[in-house]
């Protein structure tokens, strides 16, 4: 059905209202610009954000260099002129919220606009996420109980008391209304349990407890647990029978975070004898808190379970005869091992000594092996529990500083290591949480590199095949900077003109990939694109002049990938203005091309079958743009380049909009945006630009077939 409302005039006062009240701040047609003709010399002239032709006459690429470290600086053989590209990726500080960092071909780099997230709500919060890439607009909640206030759709009544909400239990006897229903003190309030050493839950022998933290109130300080927030605490007697010292090692497991631990000598003016922040379980289920108590004594002592929340938590707690704590901290007094041995790391309480590229929150312990002849080397880990992220860093003899790490994995089960020379090796294991992990070494004769190990000499693919990747024997060969860590596979793949590059690595469930665009060699410096995804896929797009460049395919676990190079001939933005329904869709040609439009312009006119649950009819603002294809193709929609997170859509059918194909509708809910990559028979289709969960804002959309 076609939507028709008034004039063209009174659309055009709608539209830039609207486009004024863009919460990106941001123009609503921002997209670099095709090249620009010959213009004076190197570097002068405005810069469009595309490349720039210098007037500088060449016959080879060591004759161009204008200075300026983010460009691509080579010699286009067709016009004998230097050509000067803007990286804008070389500019990037890795911070999403404080704008996209741009290269301009004479100055530079240069900052970016800020992501200002502005909804023009009184009730809501608003502010850029770095962790998702994303705007958040929480309703108003200044005390952070997880319940907004009273006259911005929520229930607290003293919005600058986290105890104190309409989910809060009523405490008896402390003369307030705690939970928010007008009355103080009711006949149905709670007293806290286990609230004080009088009345601490008794614990003699090891097992598994429930504490509940529901009315309870904080009665002690500690070193290690943020001060300034309203915490509950709940007291535990650990009682040490007549006899020999024990060790006590309790673990404590609660929904939320802001768990800790710790205990002391006596309740009152006791002396702190340890303290254990939490950290997030590994499958984000909940907070785990770690605490040893090594060698105590017969006799009672408390130990506090601290929280911000009235929940329940899980206390395990084990009695044992005594064992010295892990002292291989350092490479000082690293622990020697033997190959073909399994070994157990209790990475609980361990401090952080050694700098690494897959640097972590947690610390380590360090481990020593001797290798007598040329050999591979791996190292296996066997996770115990779930209560930290896992990191292996592999180091040379000198092992203390950065540079003598060889390699390391984040999250990874396995490092392998291919010819080592005979020599002394060091392991650092460490953990984000505290965990316990089960690790051996193995050892075997030097093997042989896969071809696309080698980025000196890397494999082959052509433009469009889809090359699959097993990266068990595979190592952390190429230093870019996507994926510190990353193990890692490199194709080679030529240009004949100048072209739209889109690398697209599809990565195994739970893993983190990163796509990459490199010269031959792989230094660093050459990278014209790298994106990380955490899930699939990764993607890494560049507008590059005719030559020959490197595909990178990086993966965190090490899991199977698959590599595809996507490539058509350069074409300019196509910017979308209206498209907002189906008499005025923008046509796709059959080659594909990169269009950009804003959504924050259009009315929400179609469904979209991958949106948010619950979302109004029709949910977010929408545009539309229509391809025809006269033989069957494989059809890559990336709408990667968006700031907000989209809906893309395909529609089958002459009559519009047509029906949503099967596994037609991708969401992009975070920096990953929408990807789709399917097999069309000919025909006629529609392209649905939309957001998730109502979002809007400016988008891009390359369209490559093949």
């Amino acid at each position: 059905m076609v939507h028709r409302r008034g004039g063209f005039a009174v659309w055009a006062v709608v539209s830039v209202l609207l486009a004024c009240g863009n919460r990106y701040a941001r123009s609503d047609f921002e997209g670099d610009a095709g090249a620009g003709g010959e213009a004076g010399e190197a570097g002068a002239g405005p810069s469009r954000g595309g490349s720039e032709f210098g007037g500088i006459k060449c016959s080879s690429d060591e004759q161009c260099d204008d200075g300026i470290e983010c460009t691509n600086d080579s010699c286009d053989l067709g016009i004998q002129r230097c050509l000067f590209q803007p990286i804008h990726d070389r500019c990037d500080d890795g911070v999403y919220c404080n704008g996209f960092e741009r290269c301009r071909a004479d100055t530079g780099c240069g900052p970016g606009q800020l992501i200002t997230c502005s909804d023009d709500a009184s009730c809501t919060i608003d502010r850029c996420v770095e962790e998702t890439r994303m705007c958040q607009h929480s309703l108003r909640d200044a005390d952070g109980d997880g319940d907004p206030t009273w006259n911005c759709s929520g229930t607290d009544c003293d919005d600058n008391d986290a105890l104190v909400n309409g989910q809060a239990v009523e405490v008896c006897g402390n003369q307030r209304d705690d939970d928010c229903d007008g009355a103080v003190d009711e006949e149905e309030c709670d007293s806290p349990l286990n609230d004080r050493c009088t009345d601490a839950l008794p614990v003699t022998a090891s097992g598994s407890y429930e504490i509940s933290l529901r009315a309870a109130t904080e009665d002690a300080a500690s070193s290690c647990l943020m001060p300034g927030e309203p915490r509950r605490d709940a007291v535990v007697a650990l009682v040490v029978p007549e006899g020999d010292a024990q060790d006590i090692a309790v673990t404590a497991l609660a929904p939320s975070e802001g768990l800790g631990l710790f205990a002391a000598t006596a309740c009152t003016n006791g002396e702190e004898l340890g303290c254990a922040a939490s950290s997030e379980l590994v499958t984000g289920a909940g907070y785990v808190s770690r605490l040893t108590l090594r060698a105590v004594e017969p006799g009672a002592i408390p130990l506090y379970v601290s929280g911000l929340r009235g929940e329940s938590v899980e206390l395990r707690v084990t009695y044992s005869t005594p064992t010295p704590a892990e002292g291989n901290e350092t490479c000082g007094n690293a622990r020697p091992i033997e190959a073909g041995a399994t070994y157990l790391a209790d990475l609980n309480g361990a401090t952080r000594d050694l700098p690494s590229q897959c640097s972590v929150r947690g610390g380590e312990l360090v481990y020593s092996v001797e290798l007598e002849d040329t050999s591979d080397l791996s190292v296996l880990l066997f996770p115990q529990d779930d209560y930290g992220v896992p990191t292996i860093s592999l180091r040379s003899e000198g092992c203390r500083q950065l540079a003598d790490e060889l390699d390391c994995r984040m999250g990874a089960n396995r490092l392998f290591a291919r010819a080592l020379p005979a020599g002394k090796y060091f392991v650092a294991l460490g953990s984000a949480g505290p965990a316990n992990l089960e690790f051996r070494i193995e050892t075997a004769r030097p093997s042989q590199p896969e071809p696309s190990q080698d980025c000196d000499d890397p494999a082959t693919t052509e433009l469009g095949q889809i090359n699959s990747i097993d990266l068990g024997t595979h190592t952390n060969g190429v230093l870019t900077r996507c994926l510190p860590g990353g193990t890692d596979a490199s194709f080679e793949f030529q240009l004949e003109q100048r072209s739209d590059v889109l690398v697209v690595e599809r990565v195994s469930a739970f893993d983190t990939g990163a796509a990459s665009i490199v010269r031959k060699g792989c230094d660093p410096a050459t990278s014209f694109a790298c994106e990380v995804a955490q899930g699939t896929p990764a993607r890494a797009r560049a507008d590059l002049p005719p030559g020959k460049y490197v595909a990178v395919a990086e993966s965190r676990l090490g899991s199977p990938v698959e590599l595809s190079v996507l490539a058509r001939p350069h074409v300019p933005d196509t910017a979308v203005a209206f498209a907002d329904g189906c008499d005025d869709a923008v046509t796709i040609p059959e080659t594909g091309g990169r269009f950009s439009g804003n959504t924050s312009n259009a009315y929400p006119d179609f469904e979209a079958s991958c949106d948010y649950g619950g979302v109004p009819t029709n949910g977010a603002r929408d545009q539309l743009l229509k391809l025809t294809l006269s033989s069957r193709r494989r059809v890559v929609l990336d709408a990667s380049g968006s700031r907000f997170s989209t809906i893309v859509v395909v529609r089958e059918g002459s009559s519009c909009p047509g029906r949503e194909l099967e596994l037609g509708c991708a969401p992009g809910r975070s920096a990953t945006r929408s990807y789709l990559d399917l097999t069309l028979d000919p025909g006629e289709y529609y392209v649905q630009i939309d957001g998730f969960n109502q979002a809007e804002g400016p988008w891009q959309l390359d369209v490559f077939t093949y």
